[in-house]
């Protein structure tokens, strides 16, 4: 009975494959869907967002603020990785990004992450505030992250006061 999100990290052979899953989704809680086509593929996902009523939203489609000023209108918003776009300030100039003032729907900012340890995320966790939705949960999925200084608590992000190799060496 919760809401979720979905990424089907290019997952679907056609449009029309991702058309029929992504309605079924329409059922459940589903409030997104993150690259149901390949990263190439802009048109099939602007034809699979004007047909279905859940967001479709980009990941390896847009990987930095070039491809963001050039596809924004194709998607419903935007995953941003600091890894994936080269930095910080790159990821900030993504998530301050306004799609034009002609277009009315909202343009949804996710701040996503890789496969990162706590140090990255607590880095890349300064930049939440600038999101819709905070998709941070890469230290959870590791089994030897050797960092620690970043949690989420009941959906809100906590960070120490720096991060911490475990056993307590502090790096700043």
């Amino acid at each position: 009975d919760l809401p979720f999100a979905v990424d089907l990290n290019q997952g679907c052979r056609d449009r029309e494959e991702a058309a029929l899953l992504i309605e079924a989704l329409e059922d459940f809680a589903c409030r997104l869907v993150e690259q149901p086509l390949k990263a190439s593929d802009h048109e099939g996902h602007r034809w699979l967002g004007e047909r279905v009523s859940i967001p479709i939203i980009a990941d390896e489609s847009i990987r930095n603020e070039d491809d963001l000023g050039q596809f924004h209108e194709v998607y419903a918003g935007v995953n941003v990785k600091v890894m994936k776009c080269g930095g910080l300030l790159q990821a900030q100039r993504m998530l301050r990004f306004q799609a034009s003032q002609t277009d009315s729907r909202p343009f949804i900012k996710v701040l996503g992450c890789m496969s990162e340890s706590t140090l990255g995320i607590y880095t890349s966790s300064v930049l939440a505030p600038l999101s819709d939705v905070a998709d941070l949960d890469a230290p959870y999925l590791s089994a030897n992250d050797p960092f620690e200084g970043f949690r989420i608590i009941h959906g809100r992000i906590e960070r120490d006061d720096s991060v911490r190799l475990k056993g307590g060496l502090s790096l700043g």
